[in-house]
């Protein structure tokens, strides 16, 4: 269980995150070619400025067929922005202090001027998954009932496979959040290492859709269970994917 100064920090980091967040998408619009590796170091830069701290030297930083790794972290080779690109951020910190969580968040942008279809279709998929595990979570709290991780993630993989991107889903639908690395203790939004969520410790819920050669989706957000079992999000809400 976080203390009430570990949420305040949590929250602190939140936001920090979600100001490197949107100071990268401006990096993009202002550097038309830069590479991922490139965004990568302008977003550490930015921890460093901030205060923050992470696990790892490279985030998620994934273009077109790149996002669709889940886990893709950028080398020196890694591609260029053009335009038509659709850009995936994933990226991770915590405040440079002792006992600070993590936040954890996954944006969606695009350098074109009109999203196509079969990309929209998914992000459209992907925000309504997570939003169903988040209805699912609030329904079950309205009754004093602490949701399972496993229900949470059938919830928003059922969005999914109901859209037909059922071979699309290669991850769980959320995270514990730690200290020491973004993944905390269990129990997870998963299938594997499930069990009833805790009050007062932050959980993403991060639903993606993942086609191999082409394109992924995903969207990652942050939250707790506060003790009069309200669900109170700390970072915000992708609702559009962001023009670059």
């Amino acid at each position: 269980m976080w203390t009430s100064d570990q949420i305040k920090k949590h929250t602190t980091a939140a936001k920090l995150l979600e100001k490197v967040k949107d100071e990268t998408f401006q990096f993009l619009r202002e550097n038309k070619n830069a590479k991922e590796h490139e965004v990568n170091k302008f977003i550490l830069k930015r921890f460093k400025q901030y205060n923050l701290v992470s696990d790892r030297k490279t985030m998620i930083v994934g273009f077109n067929a790149h996002a669709a790794i889940p886990h893709y972290f950028p080398s020196r080779k890694s591609s260029a922005l053009k335009l038509n690109t659709l850009v995936l951020l994933d990226m991770w910190a915590r405040l440079r202090e002792k006992g600070a969580p993590y936040a954890d968040i996954t944006w969606m942008g695009f350098s074109g001027k009109k999203v196509p279809k079969n990309i929209q279709r998914a992000f459209n998929t992907t925000i309504g998954a997570r939003d169903a595990a988040l209805a699912e979570a609030r329904a079950r709290l309205s009754r004093k009932i602490l949701p399972v991780g496993k229900e949470l993630h059938e919830t928003a993989c059922k969005v999914i496979i109901k859209a037909g991107f059922k071979k699309n889903i290669l991850h769980g639908t959320g995270h514990a959040l730690g200290f020491t690395n973004p993944h905390g203790n269990p129990p997870h939004l998963s299938v594997r290492k499930s069990g009833m969520l805790r009050k007062n410790i932050g959980y993403t819920v991060e639903p993606g859709i993942y086609l191999p050669g082409k394109f992924g989706i995903r969207s990652e957000m942050n939250f707790y269970i506060d003790n009069n079992f309200k669900l109170r999000i700390t970072t915000p809400l992708q609702k559009k994917i962001v023009f670059i």
